[in-house]
């Protein structure tokens, strides 16, 4: 990076180099003027002025910038050193820390090498000298009385004289050559040639009249402008200051500012006038102790501080920062550009101090009496290392960017700590785009840290500007904290406490408190965290705000992140940015519209993730129309946004307390509101809004609102499921949305619930989830829980009110694909008083579109209302098109009048099939009668609806008092349109009880038999209660079914009989009873399953919704857990454990509470083999002769109540030979002993012991028993297989058998099926009813009716396909070894009957590289629909890696429905060591264990990470009888020992320290100390204990890493990585904060182990030691492997992974490029695309990356694009988009270099720039990106010119950080030959 003081001197040097003068400024001031330090190539522009004294200052062309800073603490200390006393120093000039010179009377020249400790004398002269300038270490020219001018080429051992006319001054230079010296009478000495020849004159000052005047300071600002400070003769003969100012090269000056007689100046002077490095902002002081002030380049001026002091000399640091020196030691400071001063106290002289210089963080002073004075201001509150250059203290932030910018940081890791409280200059701390690899800030040890300021109007406390690869880490190793606070309450755009803009990438603040009070409007462009526009060439990427609190600095803010980033296209969005683990409180501001987190236009792909959005008390909106939002997304042109595990409300982090908002009329409360695209999914999920209480007289409360976007909106949480009034909102006319949905773009709401809400409002509407159609993209509700556990959970509550309350309803004029299958609905209440004009359980009103409503469960809503109309519905459709509504169950609606009406289903106009529906009304869901006598409807269909009604069971019960309606189990008002109604249940039970009304099982509009267009039979029609009526027809009641056939001639095989419902609320049939509703069905050919999707008679189905014919045969036999029990013949037992068996399986499927005893094969106490045994959560499979009790796990979950597949496996004498399965996933496994199997010849027992106890409770279903070890894949394939025969089936029995639930008394054998005979006997057994009795549904085997299909990337997959394919994403991405590449695939049930599917079986070569997620839904999958899983390919080492993906699953022709994948390995580092558990191991040095434990030791920590199996001796010190193990034991019983602290009798690990993923591991111990001996897991403490009062014991042999010490055994199964050992007791904050760090020194540190050798995978052989980073404690490997992915050096461990496809482009930017060097001016960011090789050429992927100006080049890493052949497309911020020739492949492909040739570009679309190599240049000066050079860029180019415009902007096409013509040069050029992108 280069400093802007850097940058300022190569502008000159290039003005001047283009003989260019355009409207640059040129100011001379009247003292002599110094420039500040700074370094242009090898030359260096140093100055100093001093009033009647001198300095040289250069300055830069002006540039604007506006300064608006607070004074800055003063608490340095200033050191006095001697020179010569006596005589007076004028001036000085500090090229470094250390390096400087002195000068003044009696011709004194005087040198430091060392800081002013000591001088040498140069020179031999007399004359008084008044201004030295340094240009560099040797070069330099001094000034003074007598016309004295001297040179040195160096470094002052010798010094030419030239002669002037007249005493000088002051000296300013603009650079090395052009010099200007003034003095006495207005004279002047000029030279343009670096003091060679000099020309001599008078000023031509205009305003002063013919008066004399001496000129005390000049102000050389650029060729042209040119300030002097003077005093000039007034009329009464007193002197007064002027300034006079120059702009045409000093030509002639005219007065700009002046004093008269009595304005406070007289007899004073402006002693010395000086510039910032901006140009813009300057100061002059005089002799009356005046400081005056120039924010315009010297135009005008006003006074900004008097004292009583003589103020002779001025000095910048920076824009901000200066310094001034006067009479009696006095130095003052400014931190906020000049707006206030400072006086610096305890400078340590009295005397008068004449001169001041700054250089590298020193300042020093001189004047009378040889005084010189040095302070460093800095004094370590900020202190860089690591950098380059820059490294030492600073006194700001903003300081310490400006020295590590001075120069080159390519590849640094620098390190900034701040030490103390710091307060930043008004322009805040802005780091710039530097080409560092890493910065991270840290606040120091044991510290907390605080850094805060009130920055100028729109300008942050900090700025990622441009910046890139900076890491602001507020947690230091003590656990302190860093706070950043910006009381600035200004609403300017960009006021923020952190900014990201210009392209700020790959940037993260963590662990850090935020705070500020921005007052601007949500979406005014100013927040606490501000992620901004003004991005030029890629957006602000990949930028994180982790684990940090974000509130008020003091008054609240509007907003506390805002993303508002730029808009000109695409590629220069904010984009992969991350806000996650935040606490954000307090931004709702009162006076206007507020958000937590608000992102608008110009982003895309921002995840919001875990964050807690709080109000910690409560507020009132101040005025009209102002939203209050928690997330707030509005940007439909962003898309993959991601707001997930975020939690809204309550007034504390915990959860606890109330967030409470007073809204005002017009005003919306948004929790979630997203506004997206809809060529990418974004997704809500995981969310949870609760603890709310919102009133007022507010427009209504969205608490998620999707307007637009293609989304998923998942598992989000709103209220409680189980408390009330959870979240309260009491306003006037309004509505509540739970969920809302509109918009554009596909959606889907799923697994979402919603509960405890209460509202109170008038007039008002609530929806738990409401869909408002605008277009037809399709919408999904899916797996819902609308109300909670608790009644009235939805509940308005206020009286004299009208309420309309909807679960979930769909309306609007769009014609969507709309599918709301398995939510529940629930406990919704109104209590208004007032007319309710209808409240539903689902609600439709679409214009059309395919519609789906199927096993939607509604049940308890009400409406307390005692005496106005009102209107409840399960299910409500206004309009429908296409649609069908099946197995829904709806039950329990409740409204407490007689003038209301309450349906079931009703239907008012379109066209719908009913199907499988259960529906039961009239009593409330405990059996209590709903009194209210309101009309009532099952199904009511309305008079323009076409329907049809098949296998429907409606049941009306209950007993109304007083007034009663008529009740109807159907109601069909159509006349005349197509209608069928067949095999249904109406059934209305209703009855009177002191009431009247009639209660219908059916109602049909017509006058005569055989109406048009019904058909109508194989019904169960039937009305029973007092006041039951069968039926009304053409205006009439009907008795009886005869007469109903008689009238309307239908239902000619309609029955009237009892259904045998089993309850009120469960309208399933009682198969134990008679009914002829059994098969009395008439088969409707699309319709094969019940509502319980089990598959119906093809033949004769029964009537209603259940399926229950009594022939349907069982699938599974139940236990009772009491006394049932299977007796299985002695001969199997024998033929299981005959000698010659040495292998077995038994698997079964189980579905209960314990399965104690499943399968058990026992003769005695001590001989058995057991399937299942033991108490629920601690259940086993046992053998005798395996360690009796002591099996292997069956699993958790197993006894949970669902169905599982459970198997135990045995081959004699194996490496893990005896193995558990459960679901076809191994649980645990062990090696095997070599012995027979126990000798059984007694019966085998399903079920019990001995048929006399431990009884199985639950059902049993295929078991199955072979003399053969089944492999895990044979397992999971056959899982949903009936096999009778295969090789090693000894026996098999499927269960099916019997009635289902039937009376089976007589069926009391098990029959098995594989022809060796060995059936069992039933015990005990009921055999009639649901339990002890045969029973289904089992687990689910394959059907015919089960169809499977498997896609990638929406592309079908064919079973067995071993091709793989990009198309189809069965080929993955080319991945480093040991990092990851994920694909998702898709299992679709396209059948008619429910798919049960396995786990995901990897087999092949390669299969331990690939890893298969579970399916996502878990469980069986229904007709049409579907599940996920993924494949995530980790490659081990180099190289094409293949393998087979199995879904094994229950379709009979596709069990195994197998294709294969491939992936590509890449050569990367290792970084962990992996132990086979065999007989690897690392030995450590004995001086290792006797330093560790040496009697001076009272305190150790050993930390490490593992990821594996068994960590048994992890790390290990031992010789006999003496330990220190950090991991020992068996797995499940690990922990740390010492062999003082209590032998084996140790600490736990952690109970998840062997699951298999990478988990952190430390103990620590301290001597003598309450709770001293200590584990943690994952930096959680787990267990701990006092420690002992003993000295640890002396070791004086070699440590382990991975086994005993004694001999063979205890070997470590997995990985290890960074392990430390430490002779100090770190504490739970150290061990948490450096979990993730490498270290490799510290206090106490003993040794320290990376692990980063050799290559992952590959051929390690020669690396056999394990190196320490810390004492060289280096460790010998012994037996690994060292070839391969295990026993060896391997990737990833648990630090980030390396990242996948990288390219290296070389490309010159026709701007940047200087051809006599070969060079780029400047390093810059590139964006790169790779884009599909066919039209349309889509983005598929994009990364950036940083040119290097020397070899041209980055490396541009992809993370998405699968492997393929791409173009690339090349964006920089002010070149012409360029794409490559061709495609190229990825990842083959690893450099491109468009600079060798013009054919490297497509449509060879570059320009030649060198000839000397050969080099191509993509085309400058496409500013507006719009891919044409023209006048349009050129005006933006003159816009920024004229405006003195300086920086990272696009604008400045060459490079240099300023805007003139010269950047124009390139525009017109390119723009006049047309110059465009050329692209396929």
């Amino acid at each position: 990076m280069i400093s802007n003081n850097s940058k300022q001197c190569i502008r000159n040097f290039k003005i001047s180099a283009l003989n260019f003068i355009s409207e640059f400024f040129k100011i001379l001031v009247g003292l002599t003027c110094r420039m500040q330090n700074n370094t242009c190539g090898s030359l260096r522009f140093n100055s100093r002025q001093e009033g009647v004294g001198g300095r040289v200052k250069i300055l830069k062309a002006v540039t604007i910038a506006v300064f608006m800073f607070s004074t800055l603490p003063v608490k340095a200390v200033w050191t006095t050193y001697g020179t010569d006393y006596g005589w007076e120093i004028w001036a000085s000039d500090f090229i470094n820390a250390n390096t400087g010179w002195i000068v003044g009377a009696n011709g004194r020249i005087q040198k430091t090498v060392n800081g002013g400790l000591s001088w040498q004398w140069q020179g031999g002269f007399t004359e008084v000298f008044r201004n030295i300038k340094m240009f560099d270490i040797n070069n330099g020219i001094i000034s003074g009385h007598n016309g004295i001018i001297l040179k040195t080429s160096n470094s002052g051992l010798s010094w030419s004289q030239s002669a002037g006319m007249v005493s000088f001054y002051g000296m300013d230079a603009f650079d090395s050559q052009n010099i200007i010296c003034v003095g006495s009478n207005k004279n002047y000495s000029k030279t343009t040639d670096g003091g060679v020849s000099w020309t001599h004159g008078v000023i031509n000052a205009g305003g002063v009249g013919a008066h004399n005047f001496d000129i005390y300071g000049i102000e050389y600002l650029d060729l042209n402008t040119i300030l002097l400070s003077s005093s000039v003769i007034s009329a009464l003969v007193i002197p007064v200051p002027v300034i006079l100012r120059s702009t045409n090269g000093g030509n002639n000056f005219s007065v700009v500012a002046s004093w008269g007689y009595g304005d406070g100046f007289d007899n004073a002077s402006l002693n010395d006038i000086e510039f910032s490095p901006s140009g813009n902002v300057g100061f002059a002081c005089g002799s009356n102790g005046t400081i005056i002030r120039s924010s315009n380049g010297g135009v005008n001026w006003s006074v900004v501080m008097t004292s009583a002091s003589d103020l002779r000399q001025i000095e910048f640091k920076n824009n901000d920062t200066a310094f001034v020196c006067g009479s009696g030691g006095q130095v003052f400071k400014t931190a906020n550009g000049g707006i206030n001063w400072t006086s610096w106290p305890n400078t340590g002289t009295p005397y008068n101090l004449r001169t001041i210089s700054y250089a590298d963080n020193f300042v020093s002073s001189a004047g009378v009496n040889g005084t010189f004075i040095r302070n460093n201001p800095v004094a370590a509150q900020v202190t860089v290392s690591g950098a380059n250059t820059g490294n030492g203290n600073y006194e700001s932030l903003s300081d310490a960017f400006n020295g590590i910018g001075a120069g080159s940081q390519s590849g640094a890791n620098i390190n900034i700590t701040i030490n103390t409280n710091i307060t930043e200059p008004q322009q805040g701390a802005t780091p710039g785009n530097g080409d560092w690899a890493s910065v991270t800030i840290k606040p120091a040890a044991n510290t907390a840290i605080t850094v805060t300021a009130t920055p100028n109007n729109g300008v942050p406390l900090f700025s990622f500007n441009g910046a890139k690869n900076i890491t602001i880490d507020g947690i230091d190793s003590g656990g302190a904290s860093l706070t950043l606070s910006n009381s600035s309450t200004s609403g300017w755009a960009g006021t923020s406490t952190v900014l990201f803009q210009y392209d700020a990438t790959n940037n993260k603040v963590k662990n850090c408190r935020i705070l500020g009070s921005s007052q601007n409007n949500l979406s005014g462009h100013a927040a606490t965290v501000l992620f901004y526009r003004n991005s030029s060439a890629t957006g602000n990427d990949n930028n994180v705000i982790e684990n940090c609190d974000i509130g008020p600095a003091g008054q609240l803010p509007h907003c506390a992140v805002s993303f508002l980033g730029s808009t000109t296209n695409t590629t220069v969005y904010n984009s992969n940015d991350t806000v996650r683990n935040c606490k954000i409180y307090d931004y709702f501001n009162v006076n206007g519209n507020s958000a937590g987190i608000y992102i608008g236009a110009g982003n895309t792909g921002i995840a919001i993730e875990n964050n807690r959005l709080y109000q910690t008390s409560s507020r009132v909106a101040s005025g009209l129309n102002l939203n209050h939002n928690g997330i707030f997304v509005n940007n439909t042109n962003g898309n993959a946004f991601s707001i997930k595990g975020n939690t809204i409300g309550y007034s504390s982090s915990a959860g606890t307390g109330v967030y409470s908002a007073n809204l005002k009329t017009g005003s919306y409360f948004y929790g979630i509101f997203l506004s997206a695209g809809v060529s990418a999914q974004s997704s809500i999920s995981n969310n949870t809004i609760a603890g709310l209480d919102i009133s007022g007289t507010s427009a209504g409360v969205n608490l998620i609102n999707v307007q637009n976007g293609f989304t998923i909106i998942s598992n989000n949480t709103i209220g409680s499921m189980t408390a009330l009034s959870d979240i309260k909102y009491a306003s006037g006319t309004s509505e509540l949305h739970v969920f809302k949905i509109e918009g554009s773009g596909s959606k889907t709401v799923s697994d979402n619930k919603a509960g405890g809400i209460r509202y109170s409002a008038s007039s008002s509407k609530f929806y738990g989830m409401r869909f408002i159609a605008f277009s037809n993209d399709p919408i999904i509700f899916r797996n819902n829980t609308l109300g909670g556990a608790a009644a009235n959970s939805l509940q308005h509550h206020l009286a004299n009110t009208s309420s309309q309350m909807t679960g979930i309803s769909c309306e609007g004029a769009g014609s969507p694909a709309l599918l709301i299958e398995n939510n529940l609905i629930r406990n919704m209440n109104s209590a208004a008083t007032n007319a309710n004009p209808g409240t539903s359980g689902i609600y439709i009103n679409l214009a059309s579109g395919n519609q789906t409503v199927r096993n939607n469960t509604v049940h308890s809503l009400s409406i307390t209302n005692t005496s106005s109309v009102c209107n409840l519905s399960g299910i409500r459709i206004n309009n429908g098109i296409n649609g069908i509504a099946a197995s829904n169950k709806i039950h329990s609606l409740i409204i407490s009048n007689s003038v209301s009406s309450l349906s079931g289903i009703t239907i008012s106009s379109g066209t719908y099939d009913f199907v499988n529906n259960m529906i039961s009304l009239g009593k409330d869901s405990s059996g209590a009668n709903m009194t209210g006598g309101s009309t009532i409807f099952g199904i009511n269909i309305g008079i323009p609806a076409v329907s049809n009604l098949y296998y429907n069971s409606v049941y009306i019960s209950g007993n109304p008092a007083g007034v009663s309606m008529n009740t109807y189990a159907l109601a069909s008002f159509v006349s005349s349109n197509q209608r069928n109604y067949y095999n249904n249940i109406f059934y209305n039970g209703r009855s009177n009880s002191g009431s009247i009304g009639k209660h219908y099982a059916v109602r049909l509009e017509g006058t005569s038999p055989n109406p048009p267009g019904l058909l109508c039979n194989h019904n169960d029609l039937l009305s029973t209660g007092n006041g039951g009526v069968l039926g009304f027809y053409n205006s009439a009641d009907v008795l009886n079914l005869s007469a109903w056939k008689l009238v309307t001639g239908k239902d000619s095989n309609s029955v009237s009989d009892n259904p045998r419902f089993k309850s009120h609320t469960d309208l399933h049939i009682d198969s134990t009873m008679s009914t002829s509703i059994s098969n009395g069905g008439l088969n409707i050919a699309a319709i094969t399953t019940d509502i319980d999707s089990n598959i119906r008679n093809v033949s004769n189905p029964d009537i209603g919704c259940d399926e229950f014919n009594s022939a349907v045969t069982a699938e599974a036999l139940n236990f009772d857990g009491i006394n049932d029990y299977v007796s299985l013949p002695i001969s199997l037992s024998q033929a299981l454990t005959a000698p010659a068996v040495s292998e077995f399986t038994i698997e079964y499927w189980f579905k209960g509470s314990n399965l104690q005893s499943a399968v058990r094969f026992q003769m005695n106490s001590s001989t058995y083999i057991v399937a299942g045994w033991g108490t629920p959560g601690n259940q086993k499979h046992l053998i005798s002769t395996e360690g009796f009790t002591n099996g292997i796990s069956v699993g958790s979950g197993a006894d949970d109540g669902n169905w599982h597949h459970i198997a135990m496996t045995w081959k004699r004498n194996t490496i893990n030979g005896f193995k558990s399965y459960l679901d076809g996933a191994l649980i645990q496994q062990r090696n095997s002993v070599d012995a027979n199997l126990p000798s059984l010849s007694v019966a085998g027992i399903l079920g019990s012991q001995f048929g006399s106890s431990e009884f199985m409770n639950g059902s049993l279903d295929e078991v199955r028993i072979w003399t053969r070890a089944l492999s895990q894949f044979e397992i999971a394939a056959n899982m949903y297989q009936e096999i009778d025969s295969a090789s090693g089936l000894l026996a098999s029995y499927h269960f099916n058998q019997g009635i289902a639930d039937g009376n089976n008394s007589g069926l009391t054998t098990l029959t098995e099926t594989s022809s060796n005979n060995f059936s069992g006997t039933l015990t005990n057994f009921d055999l009639n009813g649901t339990v002890s009795n045969w029973v289904k549904p089992g687990p689910g085997f394959c059907s015919p009716y089960i169809e499977v299909n498997v896609q990638g990337n929406g592309i079908t997959i064919n079973d067995g396909d071993l091709s793989p394919s990009f198309n189809d994403h069965t080929i993955f991405d080319s991945v480093n070894a040991g990092s990851s590449f994920v694909r998702t695939y898709t299992v679709q049930n396209v059948g008619a009957d429910s798919l049960n599917a396995g786990n995901i079986i990897i087999t092949g070569a390669d299969s331990g590289m690939f890893t298969a997620g579970a399916l996502i839904p878990a469980g069986k999958i229904p007709p049409g629909s579907s599940a996920t899983f993924s494949v995530t390919f980790t490659p081990g080492n180099s190289g094409q890696k293949n393998a087979v993906v199995h879904i094994l699953n229950s379709d009979c022709n596709e069990n195994d429905y197998d294709f294969a994948v491939r992936g590509y390995g890449k050569q990367s580092s290792a970084q962990v060591l992996n132990f086979d558990g065999i007989n690897d191991n690392v030995e450590l040095p004995v001086s290792l264990s006797q330093n560790l434990t040496s009697p001076a030791v009272s305190e150790i920590t050993i930390e490490y990470w593992f990821k594996g199996t068994n960590l048994q001796s992890a790390v290990r010190f031992q010789s006999p009888n003496k330990w220190i193990v950090a991991g020992w034991g068996a797995p499940g019983n690990q922990k740390h020992i010492i062999s003082t602290e209590g032998g084996t009798d140790g600490i736990n690990v952690g109970a998840d320290a062997t699951d298999g993923s990478w988990h952190h591991v430390a103990m620590t111990w301290k001597k003598n100390t309450l709770n001293g001996f200590k584990s943690y897991l994952d930096g959680e403490l787990v267990d701990q204990k006092n420690s002992s009062d003993i000295d640890l014991p002396l070791i004086e042999v070699s440590g382990y890493l991975g086994r005993y010490n004694a001999g063979s055994g205890e070997y470590l199964q997995g990985s290890l990585d960074e392990v430390r050992i430490w002779t100090r007791e770190l504490s739970q904050a150290e061990i948490a904060a450096n979990m993730l760090t490498e270290i490799n020194s510290g206090p106490g540190l003993l040794a320290s182990y990376h692990f980063n050798q050799g290559l992952a995978g590959e051929n390690n052989s020669a690396i056999t030691t394990l190196n320490d980073a810390a004492n060289n404690y280096h460790g010998a490997l012994a037996n690994f492997e060292l070839n391969g992915i295990t026993s060896n050096w391997i990737s990833p461990g648990p630090e980030l992974s390396e990242p996948l496809n990288t390219i290296n482009i070389a490309v010159i930017s026709e701007g940047y490029y200087n051809p006599a060097l070969n060079l780029q001016s400047r390093k810059d960011t590139l964006k790169v695309y790779l884009c599909q090789n066919l039209s349309p050429y889509n983005a598929i992927d994009s990364s950036v990356g940083i040119i290097d100006s020397v070899s041209h080049s980055s490396e541009f890493t992809f993370l998405n694009a699968p492997a393929g052949s791409y173009y690339l497309k090349l964006v920089h911020r002010n070149c012409i988009e360029t794409w490559s020739a061709m495609p190229v492949n990825i990842p083959s492909v690893y450099n491109y270099d468009f600079t060798s040739s013009l054919s490297q570009a497509f449509g060879n679309n570059m320009k030649q720039v060198n000839t000397s190599p050969d080099r191509f240049a993509i085309y400058s000066g496409d500013v507006n990106q719009d891919g044409v050079i023209d006048l349009a860029d050129g005006s933006l180019i003159d816009n920024d010119a004229f405006n003195f415009a300086s920086g990272y902007l696009p604008t400045d096409v060459n490079g240099d950080g300023v805007i003139d013509l010269a950047d124009g040069v390139y525009a017109d050029n390119n723009g006049f030959n047309f110059v465009s992108k050329i692209a396929p």
